[in-house]
């Protein structure tokens, strides 16, 4: 008899505990709730912050017409803005050349293509200019030297030869930058501080460009 007492008891208390327990868990299961559409969006919102500090802008310059030669580059760039006034990031340059030739047998002209690449960094002093720094290595395309750096023709199966040259260049200069919009338009003057004879580039560069939310 006592047996079944205790044997009834035990049972009591097991069946007491079995629905707070499974109230406990449905409870935990009630916190644990799948987040809703507007946290997942505010949460890829915050990702995308990237982007809206990001601006975009392309420049054409170092543009010549001179007799039978011409000559163009224009450079893409991109750029995060660490505050309304600082931005920094990357330019690339695709500079062209074109020169009519007249004389040589079987050559009509003479082309050369130079590259480009390195960090820019733009601080705007007032909504409307903005100074400009730039530092890049250029790949420039030329005739080959002779060994007291005079330009040599040579000419091989109708082409005329050329070799390459990497230099150094570093652009300061000040900017004007239109207002009003997310697309705008820049005029700036660049020099280039490491000038020298042997350089291919004449110092002073003027730009004109567009720009995308700068």
């Amino acid at each position: 008899m006592k047996k079944l007492f205790l044997l009834t008891v035990l049972t009591c208390l097991i069946a007491a505990c079995v629905p707070q327990q499974g109230m406990a868990q449905s409870k935990k299961r009630k916190k644990r709730k799948k987040p809703s559409t507007t946290q997942i969006d505010e949460y890829f919102d915050e990702r995308d912050n990237l982007w809206v500090h990001m601006w975009y802008g392309a420049q054409i310059g170092q543009i010549t017409f001179i007799n039978s030669q011409f000559a163009v580059a224009a450079s893409p760039m991109a750029a995060y803005k660490f505050t309304d006034k600082l931005s920094a990031g990357l330019i690339t340059k695709f500079s062209y050349s074109y020169q009519r030739l007249r004389g040589l047998p079987g050559v009509s002209s003479y082309q050369t293509l130079d590259l480009s690449i390195g960090p820019i960094a733009r601080y705007r002093v007032i909504p409307v200019l903005f100074l400009h720094a730039e530092y890049e290595l250029t790949r420039f395309e030329h005739l080959p030297t002779d060994n007291f750096g005079n330009p040599q023709l040579i000419i091989e199966e109708g082409k005329i030869l050329t070799d390459y040259t990497v230099q150094p260049y570093l652009y300061v200069g000040l900017g004007y930058q239109s207002r009003g919009s997310v697309w705008g338009y820049e005029i700036s003057l660049q020099y280039n501080l490491l000038d020298s004879a042997t350089h291919f580039r004449i110092p002073w560069d003027i730009r004109f460009g567009l720009n995308y939310n700068f």
